[in-house]
């Protein structure tokens, strides 16, 4: 009777092993629930764009839903201290751009390490910024840019959108180029700041391709130069800051991945696998193109790729910000 009794039992603990290992078969990432992907920045614009466009391939990828959650405020870092505080499961990430390298330099509340509190799982996108300056301005190029500020210094005005924003982080390194200041004039956001440029009361400004390319084709605006190393699709024509002979200018909007930190290794690896499905996408690559926008090669899709990116860019921007003492409003 016992001897019957000890094979029931163990027969039935191992039927509950074998339902226990599928159980954990079937719980493999991602079945549980929906994938959140945060964008730091508002629906609409070029960085919702591009998460939109991640999250749907991503989506198809890993066969589970990728909903999209824009949380927005203070320079992207309110939606970044999100994810790092998210469950370290997979099931919440992060599509920042290059603020990620600059927030710690600008917020001293920052509540969050780039660096130590998120699993980086790869790069995906890059762009860049256009230097442009009204009609009224003098300079046809950027040599005469240059040789203008020098001149005239302070009387030079410099529109950005706002403190410790790409635009205004272009404005230092030019200036810190140049070797003495010109005016900067802060607006709340690039769109107001565009008015002042196109009315006259502004020199220049740096901004996305977006908002300056419907002004460049009608002649509205001058343009001088587009701040990352490789021209840009849709505005051809304008030379790159290094082609023209100021390499030191050279600074790019590049977008990462991002888990919180102690997501699971292979994890952080299904994610980045298929983070380089939607990099090798030429559906996708057609539609950032529209938006000036590209894809960076699919090696690049990796944690580590993205860590030595994000350290590098932390590296160069720091003594740029603390030099310039900039505080954001």
């Amino acid at each position: 009777m016992f001897k019957r009794m000890l094979k029931s039992v163990l027969a039935l603990l191992s039927c509950v092993a074998v339902m226990h290992g599928t159980a954990g078969a079937q719980d493999a990432y991602p079945t549980r629930k929906p994938i959140t992907l945060v964008s730091p920045y508002p629906a609409g614009g070029a960085s919702d764009a591009l998460t939109r466009l991640l999250g749907t391939s991503m989506s198809k990828t890993l066969g589970q839903v990728v909903t999209v959650q824009n949380q927005t405020g203070a320079g992207g870092t309110i939606g970044s201290r999100l994810v790092a505080n998210a469950p370290a499961d997979g099931y919440t990430l992060l599509l920042h751009h290059f603020a990620m390298a600059t927030g710690p330099f600008l917020y001293k509340d920052l509540q969050f390490d780039p660096l130590k509190s998120f699993e980086h799982v790869g790069l995906f996108a890059e762009t860049s910024f256009v230097l442009v300056g009204g009609k009224h301005f003098a300079p046809n190029n950027m040599k005469e840019v240059v040789d203008y500020i020098k001149l005239n210094k302070e009387k030079v005005t410099f529109a950005t959108g706002g403190v410790g924003s790409g635009g205004h982080l272009f404005g230092i390194i030019l200036e810190q180029l140049v070797g003495n200041k010109f005016t900067s004039v802060h607006y709340r956001g690039a769109a107001p700041a565009m008015v002042d440029v196109l009315g006259g009361r502004v020199d220049l400004l740096c901004d996305s391709p977006g908002p300056v390319k419907p002004h460049l084709q009608t002649g509205a605006l001058k343009s001088y130069a587009v701040t990352g190393p490789n021209r840009l699709a849709g505005l051809s024509t304008i030379p790159t800051v290094s082609e023209a002979r100021y390499k030191e200018l050279t600074m790019s909007l590049w977008y990462g991945l991002y888990a919180p930190k102690g997501t699971p290794r292979p994890v952080v690896d299904r994610i980045s696998q298929a983070l380089q499905v939607a990099m090798r996408d030429p559906a996708i690559a057609a539609q950032l193109e529209k938006i000036d926008t590209a894809l960076l090669p699919a090696d690049q899709g990796t944690p580590e790729a993205l860590y030595k990116r994000l350290a590098a860019e932390i590296v160069m921007w720091g003594p740029v910000i603390t030099k310039a003492g900039v505080v954001p409003e």
